[in-house]
């Protein structure tokens, strides 16, 4: 038994008196996003109404960094104990700005120009603030070198059936998984990037250094040089392959007042099926047509 032994009862006696202590500390997060001006000891910690007080305001700041051991401080006076794992707590003042939408439109930007990205969470900070009471989201504008990185900053423009528009600035975060190609084996300049060398894995989206190609490009795009074994194919370390090469044979189509003719014509250059490109049939007549499919063409 504890009352027993003189050292256990004094251990077990100094446990009651400590774990109180403990069981009462408040853990603080590192972020806090507030409507109102005034921060109050409540918004930080869940507290009984009479134990709140004010820790301070906004004034003109969008957001407001406490140290640790300042709001430890102003706690412990009124007799509360609070603890984080972040050294310095940052409050920000958003009024009816819905951080939930912005993070939706931020996600889906994403997603949008990553078609196999897993997005797992968002987080969305405002760097100034301004009033958008009554206003709604109208756009999120995200830069084509910020969609590289899983954290940077980006713009969104608020306004009421777009009139009077009004433009804030947010930091932002993503925690996302990514597929993408790596090479199974070297892949010379100009040699076709497939799926007989190239393997799927997936890696956490850091910092990208170009969009890595879709499956759909597979079989389709070469190497522009040099590609080492294990690399990730991005989509400017290829070129699509041409749909008609130049100088190769392809069957020509024109319609005339309502007669149809067709014949064999040389292709000038390379090009891709829809674009429009010079010929020259047998005769040395040269026309303009347009790639209908790697066989056909037609005379514009």
């Amino acid at each position: 038994a504890v009352g027993s032994n003189p050292i256990s009862r004094s251990i077990f006696l100094l446990l009651l008196a400590v774990f109180p202590l403990f069981s009462q500390t408040h853990i603080l997060k590192n972020d806090y996003f507030l409507k109102t001006d005034q921060i109050l000891a409540s918004d930080l910690a869940v507290l009984a109404p009479e134990k709140d007080f004010l820790i301070d305001r906004f004034g003109s700041r969008s957001a407001v960094q406490f140290p640790l051991s300042r709001l430890q401080r102003l706690f412990e006076a009124q007799g509360i104990a609070v603890d984080s794992q972040a050294a310095v707590i940052t409050v920000y003042r958003v009024g009816d700005l819905d951080l939930d939408a912005l993070k939706t439109a931020l996600k889906e930007r994403f997603e949008a120009h990553y078609p196999q990205m897993h997005v797992a969470e968002v987080s969305v900070k405002p760097q100034s603030f301004i009033d958008v009471s009554g206003m709604e989201l109208i756009e999120v504008d995200v830069a084509e070198n910020t969609l590289r990185r899983n954290q940077g900053t980006f713009q969104a423009w608020f306004g009421k059936n777009g009139q009077g528009l009004k433009r804030l600035f947010f930091a932002y975060e993503i925690t996302a998984s990514l597929e993408v190609f790596t090479a199974t084996r070297q892949i010379n300049g100009g040699g076709i990037v497939g799926p007989e060398n190239v393997e799927k894995r997936l890696i956490a989206f850091e910092s990208l250094y170009n969009r890595p190609v879709l499956p759909q490009a597979l079989g389709r795009v070469a190497a522009k040089g040099r590609i080492a074994k294990g690399d990730v194919i991005y989509e400017n370390r290829v070129a699509r392959v041409p749909d008609v090469r130049r100088n190769g044979r392809i069957r020509v189509e024109l319609i005339e007042s309502g007669i149809r003719l067709t014949f064999l014509a040389t292709v000038q250059k390379d090009a891709q099926i829809g674009e429009s490109v010079e010929v020259e049939d047998a005769g040395g007549r040269t026309f303009r047509v347009r790639i209908i499919s790697k066989e056909l063409a037609r005379v514009e």
